[in-house]
């Protein structure tokens, strides 16, 4: 396991790493990776926005921000700490779900009021991600978390008025732009999962094709050395 956590941790190698391998545990363990690749850096752009935007658009106190800060933070350096450490990728894949759902969770009760519905599009971003996986294990969480997200709104949001202002745009389409960078490697990893079967398929009908040739030659020759 040591060995294999010694990767280069940018995505075009994660993306070629996933692309080779053939082992489960290893395309697990790369897909986590990947997540952590994609997570930690929008969180610390989202410390900023959030700083932007509650303490330069809107001159709130800076204590406003300091724990959302600090949290946001915090989960990207656990997305960090989970995928430098030598666990089960199977392990390691709760840790990691667990992780990205308390964040998009803290963001819906904490920031729905502010930016409307703009924070949903984080939904759509996490059923994504979900989706490149070799396994359903982040789907389930990222269901779950929908559920409590709806039923928290509907108890805590529900009925109370929303401005849809500068604000909002700007979250908006900056999830957006989130959005199309996980959409763009989702496609990449699906091309190269496809290219790959269609390798192996190939190779399999290749190899099909030899045994035939050599079956139909071995079965010629016995016939030829048989006495009439």
């Amino acid at each position: 396991m040591d060995k294999k956590m010694k990767v280069r941790r940018n995505i075009p190698f994660i993306l070629k790493a996933i692309d080779v391998s053939n082992d489960e545990q290893q395309i697990e363990l790369y897909e986590n990776i990947l997540t952590a690749l994609f997570a930690s850096p929008v969180l610390l752009v989202g410390v900023l926005a959030h700083i932007f935007i509650r303490n330069i658009l809107w001159h709130r106190p800076y204590q406003e921000t300091l724990f959302s800060s600090i949290f946001y933070i915090l989960i990207a350096v656990l997305f960090e700490l989970v995928t430098r450490t030598p666990i089960k990728p199977r392990r390691m894949t709760h840790y990691v779900s667990i992780l990205i759902n308390l964040w998009f969770l803290y963001t819906i009760d904490h920031f729905f009021i502010d930016v409307t519905p703009a924070v949903l599009t984080m939904g759509f971003i996490q059923i994504v991600l979900a989706i490149t996986r070799t396994n359903r294990i982040m789907i389930y969480y990222v269901g779950a978390s929908l559920i409590l997200a709806g039923i928290d709104l509907r108890i805590s949001q529900f009925g109370r008025t929303v401005v849809v202002d500068e604000a909002y745009f700007l979250v908006q389409f900056g999830l957006f732009f989130v959005l199309f960078i996980a959409a763009t490697i989702v496609m990449k990893v699906n091309e190269n999962r496809l290219t790959k079967e269609r390798k192996i398929l190939a190779e399999a009908l290749k190899q099909k094709e030899e045994i035939l040739q050599l079956y139909e030659e071995i079965s010629a020759r016995r016939r030829a050395s048989q006495p009439e």
